[in-house]
């Protein structure tokens, strides 16, 4: 079965995604479900529930593999993440950055607080993916996602973000 991530990542893809794995789980087959990723990034809260969907279902014994091709970026790299195989063609280009909030106002120094307090969290759970996916050192990856980066294919497998080159 294949599923295709593609644009902008979005809330409203996670109930799809989870209707497509829920018939990959009732199919008595042994195959493989590729999640294909094409995407600059989007909103990180549906990155992290897209991953936070993904390890569910392979938990579940779902056989999850994700494959970027020609960009997985930001928000996008949450879900490619989650896969156990996570393929990247060579002229991928990924893009990390730190966490930055988008089109916020702020009315008083307490919600500029409060929202410091929330993007921090949210550094840190997107920071433990990495860590966790990656086998990687914290301190390697909290200096390599505090600065804008990109990565191509070859790169991406060094780093550990990508386990193949397709």
């Amino acid at each position: 079965m294949n599923i295709y991530l593609t644009g902008e990542i979005e809330l409203e893809m996670i109930p799809e995604v989870v209707k497509q794995l829920d018939g990959a789980m009732f199919e008595l087959s042994s195959e493989d479900v590729q999640i294909y990723i094409t995407s600059n990034g989007g909103d990180a809260y549906a990155g992290l529930g897209l991953y936070d969907v993904l390890s569910k279902y392979t938990k579940l014994g779902v056989h999850i593999n994700t494959v970027a091709i020609g960009s997985c970026s930001s928000a996008a790299l949450l879900p490619f993440l989650a896969g156990k195989k996570r393929t990247i063609s060579k002229n991928t280009t990924l893009t990390t950055h730190p966490m930055r909030l988008m089109n916020d106002e702020f009315e008083d120094a307490k919600s500029w607080k409060d929202k410091a307090v929330h993007l921090q969290d949210m550094s840190d759970k997107m920071l433990a993916i990495f860590v966790k996916e990656t086998n990687g050192l914290t301190v390697f990856w909290e200096d390599f996602l505090d600065t804008e980066r990109h990565s191509d294919g070859e790169l991406a497998v060094e780093l550990g973000i990508a386990t193949d080159i397709l």
